[in-house]
């Protein structure tokens, strides 16, 4: 499980002063400042800042994403492809407020009025208060869903479709970061009885990095593996999937945020949405 935030006291202090200064907040915005980091990592960040603004009754101002990591084909387009995937601006732009602040928002502060805070990412209020994210989050999903380009997936539309998210291949010295295959046997075996006993038609996807080798046991449950896969197609298949076993990931914990369907929790260092389910057993008779 999450190791319990530092700041988890402060909860009540926060909600107080959110309260307090929803007349001030409402005539102020935030704007991401950017960050050098791979594409789930800064979508995230970004998904926080809308939950974090809405928290306090604040406005987020549009922004492109930049520097995003990993891109090992070195696509001179590799930022603007990201920016159109999630439908987001083509370019950074300064904010035009009146008055420009650079904030951490763990600070207990008093907004402003016409002030615009720059920061990088909210994720310590919103790992505070998670259920934020299920107040922006069906619009973030339609302004995914209405990116200008056409996205594509590996699931099937005739049935139902597990997607297992396995972190293993970019965390060799981070062993905490790293996906157990003995979690996914389980979470397999658990999904297919429950499945097959409602007489379901369904594919499990396997989506991670690495050699087939190390995935022999959920192959041999009837996984599908879809290793080193193009990584605009793997992201669009963890969001369209009908359940979703996240892994230990920001990317995965993007993923799970625009999916609207069900998502199974691997605990890590961001806690679970109410309506995320802890297991595979947990999954609805």
């Amino acid at each position: 499980m999450p190791k319990p935030s530092k700041y988890g006291p402060l909860k009540p202090i926060y909600q107080l002063t959110f309260n307090l200064s929803q007349s001030s907040a409402s005539k102020c915005s935030l704007a991401y400042s950017g960050r050098e980091d791979g594409i789930g990592a800064q979508i995230h960040s970004l998904f926080s800042l809308h939950a974090y603004a809405k928290l306090r009754g604040m406005t987020v101002l549009p922004q492109a994403l930049s520097n995003i990591a990993h891109n090992d084909q070195e696509d001179p387009d590799w930022d603007d492809k990201w920016n159109r995937f999630f439908n987001l601006p083509r370019s950074r732009t300064t904010p035009q407020e009146p008055y420009i602040k650079r904030i951490k928002l763990e600070r207990l502060f008093f907004p402003t009025s016409g002030t615009c805070y720059v920061t990088q990412k909210a994720h310590t209020i919103t790992d505070l208060f998670p259920e934020s994210y299920r107040a922006v989050m069906p619009e973030l999903r339609k302004q995914y869903d209405q990116a200008p380009i056409e996205k594509t997936h590996f699931l099937k539309d005739d049935r139902i479709s597990v997607a297992i998210h396995l972190r293993l291949g970019d965390v060799a010295n981070h062993s905490a970061r790293s996906s157990r295959i003995d979690r996914a046997v389980q979470q397999i075996s658990t999904i297919r009885k429950y499945l097959e006993q409602k007489g379901e038609n369904f594919e499990i996807l396997v989506l991670s990095q690495g050699s087939p080798a190390n995935f022999t046991p959920l192959v041999d449950l009837g996984a599908q593996l879809h290793l080193n896969e193009d990584l605009f197609k793997t992201f669009h298949t963890l969001v369209c999937a009908d359940i979703l076993c996240m892994a230990k990931s920001s990317l995965s914990y993007a993923a799970a945020l625009l999916n609207q369907k069900t998502v199974i929790y691997e605990p890590f260092w961001h806690p679970k949405l109410p309506n995320w389910l802890n297991d595979a057993n947990q999954l609805p008779q």
